[in-house]
């Protein structure tokens, strides 16, 4: 009876074959591979071997069976839900990445930069063992994601000082986060920049063993190639707060001295970057940059001129809430645009309860004063581009968006009794190697 009920499935598995196969041809008209039926067997196949990776990953028992989980749907977004979002949109960054990704020699330079140049080095190295499956490629990318988000839940787990599986359900399985952590492109990898840094931030300022800095310059490094503006907006609030935490005026000088010449250096190239020849330019910058992005239908001119420092000051409050909470409903008038408006409405009301139930000794913990601190530079620097085009705002926010919702789950969390675990939590942590897979 068993033997003929397997017989029923494999019959089944392979009656469907055949009309799947043929609906990822038709959706994947815009890729650039010649055969998408077997570009996807191949996809579905390093699907299976990345998955299994998962398992020896150095984390706690607990956190691989969730990350197999997690992985089985960014599996199912990455090769399902994602077909239609490429079948709509032709001219697709990650089509290029993956075309350049093709070729047999990597000859693009690689530099600081340049983050596209960087990006593509990236994918050329992914696709080595793929044989030129966009697919597969698709899904290294989404376990860098992956990748990025663990690392953030890790930081998290230092801060509180205790494990709590849930908060890594609830950030990996965000909307946008499950999303535009799977393309094929920078997001990805910013991600993982920023995790590394978030997760060195966090244990620096929990446990102050210098073996934390180390992820905290590699982290904002690989974000900074990347995007090199993150540069800045990491290494600003680790110093205005990490600063603190080091015993002795030499330490603290040096630390200081290494951390601004770090600043002014990627500050220096973020000029050369953009085009400005003096930091007196950087408004006029800032404008020319929005402009850059004010196209599409999503798109909106600031409602003052921000080329003044008056105009800047009055736009920045609504930049910024611009940047982390829109676009609204009613903000994009497509399908796209209302689903993103319901995550930022929902997010908008976790924040309004975290903001509710917070209390001024928050403010009292070095890791809350750092994560408010990025998010709100975060905010700040890209307040002008969201607000240019609310549709590449959605994408833009997954930099921060892990360390937001990590935040507000903290500080929307129910009181009783937690002040005490986590003090609890903090100190058996601080007696116990770390687990994590740095």
């Amino acid at each position: 009876m068993r033997r003929a009920g397997e017989l029923v499935v494999a019959g089944g598995i392979g009656a469907i074959t055949p009309l799947i196969l043929g609906i990822v041809a038709s959706f994947g008209r815009n890729v650039p591979h010649g055969d998408m039926a077997a570009d996807y067997l191949v996809a579905c196949l390093w699907a299976m071997a990345l998955g299994m990776s998962l398992l020896l990953w150095p984390a706690p028992a607990a956190d691989r069976r969730a990350l197999v989980r997690i992985w089985g749907v960014k599996v199912l977004v990455a090769l399902g839900l994602m077909l239609p979002y490429e079948l709509h949109y032709w001219g697709l960054d990650a089509y290029v990445y993956y075309q350049k990704a093709q070729l047999p020699d990597f000859g693009a330079g690689v530099g600081l930069i340049d983050g596209t140049s960087n990006t593509l080095a990236v994918a050329w190295l992914l696709a080595r063992p793929l044989g030129g499956s966009y697919h597969a490629l698709k899904l290294s990318f989404s376990m860098l994601g992956l990748l990025g988000v663990y690392l953030t839940y890790r930081a998290a787990v230092l801060a509180l000082g205790r494990e709590d599986v849930r908060v890594l359900y609830f950030i990996a399985l965000f909307p946008s986060v499950l999303f535009w952590s799977s393309i094929v492109g920078k997001d990805p990898v910013v991600l993982v920049g920023i995790g590394l840094c978030e997760y060195g931030a966090v244990g620096w300022l929990r446990r102050r063993r210098g073996v934390y800095l180390l992820p905290i310059a590699a982290g904002t490094l690989l974000a900074a190639c990347v995007r090199i503006w993150l540069g800045p907006i990491l290494l600003v609030p680790t110093l205005l707060v990490g600063l603190r935490r080091l015993r002795g005026t030499p330490a603290r000088l040096a630390a200081a001295a290494a951390g601004v010449a770090a600043v002014l250096i990627l500050g220096r190239v973020l000029m050369q970057k953009i085009g400005m020849a003096s930091p007196g330019e950087v408004l006029a910058a800032m404008a020319s940059l929005a402009q850059g992005f004010a196209h599409g239908g999503s798109a909106q001119e600031p409602p003052v001129d921000i080329t003044r420092p008056a105009g800047l000051l009055v736009f920045l409050p609504l930049g910024m809430f611009t940047a982390l909470f829109r676009p609204l409903p009613g903000d994009v008038p497509s399908a796209f645009g209302l689903a993103a408006g319901i995550e930022n409405l929902a997010l908008l009301g976790l924040a309004m309860v975290g903001g509710y139930r917070a209390r001024w000794r928050d403010l009292r913990d070095p890791v809350i004063v750092w994560v408010v601190l990025l998010i709100l530079i975060w905010s700040a620097a890209y307040a002008a581009v969201s607000y240019g085009n609310l549709g590449a705002a959605v994408r833009f926010k997954l930099q921060i968006l892990p360390a937001l919702l990590a935040l507000l789950l903290y500080l929307a969390r129910a009181r009783a009794g937690m002040a005490a675990a986590r003090d609890a939590g903090t100190r058996r942590a601080a007696r116990q190697p770390d687990t994590s897979p740095v």
